[in-house]
């Protein structure tokens, strides 16, 4: 072929190779032929300099093969492939070019539907923040108060933690940030909540280093925190351990955060996991049907402070971010046993800040 030019709409976006001084990339169509494949969304081989229709004095083009390209039933443009005398086109390259022409439109296609998800996933951020516990930020405060008079340090430190958790939760305007970012709401969170409930919450993190600068989804690894010491354990008289691990492999974040907590059972696990939210709380078990025999109540977090389980960010929301942003195979896995603890872990994969 002599050249190949691409259009969008009326305009000519680039021409490489014979006629590029007068087929100019910027400019509108100049050819009738591709106004007619516009039009009719039909491919079009025409092998005459007549039939192409470009009114330019002397130019070299005299065969052309033009075909559409598609995003769902809309035509954006055109793949144009040009012969002239001493190097004619063929059927076998108008074949070829119609299964190009295909593969763009898959890929514009597929890059529409990677657009709407990214703008998806950025609206459930901003409606998992909107969703703050009031009942967390009330406690928070009287535990405030209540060290104003004994611990007036104390207290001045836990103001600055929780306005700094606030801070970071009422941020919208990332896409992603980096990890250490994420961990320090983890560690502002964790010091509200070990000055509410003391010893009974024991907590580790250990980062591997160079993963400090990772880029994570905002508002993913403190929920599921969260999580483990509000619904896993604090369901125990005498509290646990939460632990949290980050450390790379290859081009991929692995994340776990674990419990020694109240578990859960296996119906609990699969709600957090299903493709579709539902209203069941992260770690209380799910409703029984009506004709099933009554299970053992596990001590919910609930029980412990009177806050609601329906309030908050659940681990079913962080898993269902992780699909819709990267993908079903980054789903989290969820090891647990009632009275034994829950480990859940996930990928999130190299990502380039934006």
């Amino acid at each position: 072929m002599a050249a190949v030019a691409l259009t969008g709409g009326d305009m000519v976006l680039a021409h490489v190779g014979a006629g590029a001084d007068h087929h100019l990339a910027g400019f509108h169509v100049r050819t009738m032929a591709t106004r007619k494949v516009a039009e009719t969304g039909e491919p079009l081989f025409v092998r005459d300099r007549e039939s192409i229709g470009c009114r330019q004095p002397g130019c070299p083009l005299t065969d052309a093969i033009i075909v559409p390209l598609r995003k769902g039933g809309q035509i954006l443009g055109c793949l144009k492939l040009y012969g002239t005398k001493n190097r004619p086109l063929d059927q076998t390259r108008f074949e070829l070019a119609k299964g190009l022409a295909d593969l763009f439109s898959t890929q514009i296609e597929l890059e529409e539907i990677g657009i709407k998800n990214q703008l998806i996933a950025r609206a459930e951020i901003r409606r998992l923040q909107a969703q703050i516990n009031p009942h967390f930020l009330f406690n928070s405060l009287n535990t405030v108060a209540s060290f104003c008079r004994t611990a007036p340090g104390q207290a001045r430190d836990l103001i600055l933690d929780l306005a700094r958790y606030m801070r970071r939760n009422l941020d919208s305007s990332r896409g992603a940030i980096r990890l250490s970012e994420e961990l320090e709401q983890v560690r502002s969170y964790l010091v509200i909540e070990q000055a509410r409930f003391g010893d009974r919450i024991r907590a580790d993190i250990d980062l591997a280093p160079g993963t400090a600068d990772w880029l994570v989804p905002p508002l993913l690894i403190q929920p599921l925190v969260e999580n483990s010491v509000r619904h896993g354990i604090l369901a125990r008289e005498e509290g646990g351990l939460v632990r949290l691990s980050a450390h790379a492999e290859g081009d991929h974040l692995l994340v776990t955060v674990e419990d020694d907590g109240a578990g859960m059972d296996d119906d609990t696990r699969n709600a957090i996991l299903a493709p579709a939210a539902s209203d069941l709380s992260p770690y209380a078990p799910p409703a029984a049907p009506p004709d099933s025999p009554p299970r053992p109540h596990l001590q919910t977090c609930a029980d412990v402070t009177g806050e609601s389980l329906n309030d908050g960010i659940g681990a079913r929301n962080c898993n269902q971010r992780l699909v819709q942003m990267f993908g079903p195979s980054y789903a989290m896995r969820i090891d647990s046993e009632p009275g034994r603890g829950t480990r859940i872990s996930f990928r999130i994969p190299r990502q380039q800040l934006q």
